[in-house]
């Protein structure tokens, strides 16, 4: 095997390919087999890859990294570019640049193609720029053999394409210029007039924004790797110090330190002594106190945001992780935090007033996971629940900007139903073996009607991100693992069954319930959530409705006497004359407004309800004897 990463993988380009789309997928299947058996493979000291197993690896990826694929099975090109970060993470650092110069050439060749799906291309891109940053992985790439005029196809990106890949592709070449001279030297030939250029561009009149600065980033470091390495060329470059004073006086604006200011709160926070604690205490007294709604629990979770989205946050994390392990079960951190969750879901109320709660739960949770062990989160009874509860909210309303929270809720339910990735990076875990102490969890997914098309979005949006780093990758296996659990699906059939029942069950009955001319038909989510542990119950006739007799059953008592109740939501009292009311779906006998009524009642409804779906199971098998 060849001494060099350059030399190991200059075994070609990479085929495209021929065969139809189910060999292709079947090739795929056995590549991704023999991945998750690297450590078993020759060369692999100690489970890491190095030198020629770490080629080998590449090898095996190349040809579905190709343009032929990349035309006929976009879908296939995908799923092969999760396989890279995976195969990184079990690179050592000394294998990595092997394995990276057999890719890469095929991964410049697609990150050139303008027609190639943008979220696929984004995906690329970020790949590129987090690997060639690696020691050693810019130098193997010039150096391979199949990636001869990397540098003028990244010149050509950089001075005809839109962001983010002209940012993208400044970005490589200054990593590629540091890597080597020549490249260094033909970077600097031909794109340091647009670097000005690019400079200027954030000190014209309102270009104070993220985005500017995000595409400012990969110009700014090329000019400073070439004043690094050639400073004459950059003296001599007409307007770069005048366009470098420019943006520093810009950079000192109202405007510009406005877009600063999120950023320089966070920091201010974090050094607070004891700023964390002090928060989480907050949290706390709130929840104990049973506030509602639960303004105090936002702010401090949103204050607990910031704190673990600073640089250092992984301490406070790791610092909240251990009061929650220290409250034990019967703690009340983590049941703030689901309770956040579950408060937010109320769609009586506006965006304005709901989406805080759900996103500082959900972040700092997720944050805590990448530090916490499985068994510490599970020890909250009502989390799983709750992040059940608030995915199948949220992912299928949630705008494009908010898609974030669901991933995290996502994150921290992977890790409640048994996904070990995020320590153990086994993101192929066999969800058949799940610990015993993950029964809520999927408990909770079974009752959970939509989870799988939640999962599915989430899914989607989450591999359509433009990054390529391993977090994206693992959160997409954890997603993969969750749809391939059986209590996944379990919600769909359950459904099914109960629809099929009460198509059964129609005939059978005593006659026809009288129409509620102010009822309207319950949604699939408006169904009361079954706690964790329990069944979903079959509907009777009537039991979507508000109607004036009890045909079909009711768990609770005779028709005279459900006839006999006021008809009012169980939660906010509205009456039947206000509001269109709809039965709870079990006991048949509590009504509500909708779908955020008999989510917020639903605590305090549970035991109830479990005891008149008893009570009227017992009286059938009473009458059937």
């Amino acid at each position: 095997m060849a001494d060099t990463p350059a030399a190991a993988g200059s075994g070609g380009g990479g085929g495209g390919g021929g065969g139809g789309a189910q060999d292709l997928a079947a090739a795929l299947q056995e590549i991704g087999a023999a991945l998750l058996r690297l450590e078993a493979w020759p060369g692999a000291r100690g489970g890491f890859l190095e030198g020629a197993a770490a080629t080998a690896a590449g090898e095996l990826l190349r040809p579905l990294l190709t343009v032929a694929i990349a035309a006929a099975q976009t879908i296939l090109l995908a799923e092969t570019l999760t396989h890279v970060p995976s195969v990184l993470r079990r690179c050592s650092s000394a294998g990595m640049p092997y394995f990276f110069a057999a890719v890469a050439p095929n991964l410049l060749q697609l990150f050139r193609i303008g027609q190639l799906h943008s979220k696929i291309r984004g995906l690329i891109a970020g790949m590129l720029v987090n690997v060639m940053d690696r020691p050693g992985c810019a130098a193997a790439l010039l150096a391979a053999p199949a990636a001869e005029g990397a540098v003028e196809a990244l010149i050509a990106v950089a001075q005809r394409e839109e962001e983010p890949y002209r940012s993208n592709a400044f970005a490589m070449l200054a990593m590629l210029a540091e890597a080597g001279a020549d490249a260094a030297e033909r970077a600097t030939s031909a794109l340091l007039p647009l670097a000005v250029e690019r400079l200027r561009s954030g000190t014209a009149a309102g270009a104070a924004s993220a985005s500017t600065a995000a595409a400012m980033r990969g110009p700014t470091r090329l000019l400073y790797q070439v004043t690094l390495s050639a400073p004459a060329a950059a003296r001599a470059t007409p307007g770069l110090a005048g366009a470098a004073v420019g943006l520093l006086i810009a950079l000192g604006s109202e405007d510009w330190a406005a877009t600063r200011e999120e950023e320089a709160g966070r920091v201010a926070l974090f050094k607070v002594p004891r700023a964390a604690a002090e928060l989480a205490a907050a949290l706390r007294r709130a929840h104990a106190d049973g506030e509602e709604p639960p303004l105090t629990q936002s702010h401090a979770a949103l204050a607990l945001l910031q704190l673990v989205r600073h640089s250092e946050g992984r301490r406070v994390a790791e610092a909240l992780t251990r009061a929650a392990a220290a409250e034990g079960s019967a703690g009340s951190l983590l049941a703030a935090l689901a309770g956040l969750l579950e408060a937010s879901v109320d769609g009586g109320s506006s965006m304005e007033h709901i989406w805080p709660p759900c996103s500082g739960g959900a972040t700092v949770l997720s944050r805590m996971v990448t530090v916490a062990t499985a068994e510490q989160l599970r020890r909250a009874p009502r989390l799983a629940e709750a992040c059940v509860r608030a995915l199948q909210y949220w992912a299928p309303q949630a705008s494009h900007a908010h898609m974030a929270v669901s991933i995290h809720l996502v994150v921290v339910l992977s890790v409640m139903a048994g996904f070990d990735g995020w320590h153990a990076g086994d993101a192929g875990a066999d969800p058949s073996a799940a610990p015993a102490d993950t029964a809520a969890a999927l408990a909770a997914m079974r009752t959970a009607p939509g989870l799988e098309g939640a999962l599915r979005r989430c899914l989607d949006w989450e591999q359509g991100q433009q990054s390529g780093d391993g977090s994206i990758m693992l959160t997409t296996a954890a997603i993969k693992w969750l749809l391939r659990l059986p209590e996944g699906k379990a919600a769909a059939r359950v459904a099914a069954a109960v629809a099929a029942a009460a198509a059964a069950a129609a005939p059978a009955a005593a006659g026809p319930a009288p129409a509620d001319p102010t009822a309207a038909p319950a949604p699939a989510a408006a169904e009361p959530p079954a706690a964790a542990g329990e069944r979903a119950e079959p509907r009777a006739g009537s039991s979507g409705r508000s109607g004036s007799s009890s045909s079909g059953g009711s768990g609770s008592g005779s028709g005279a006497e459900a006839a006999a109740r006021p008809r009012v939501c169980g939660e906010c009292g509205n009456s039947a004359a206000e509001e269109p009311l709809l039965r709870c779906v079990g006991c048949k006998a509590q009504f509500y407004c909708g779908d955020a009524c008999a989510l917020r009642h639903w605590p305090s409804h549970r035991a109830a309800c479990k005891a008149a779906r008893a009570a009227a199971r017992a009286a059938a098998r009473a009458a059937a004897a």
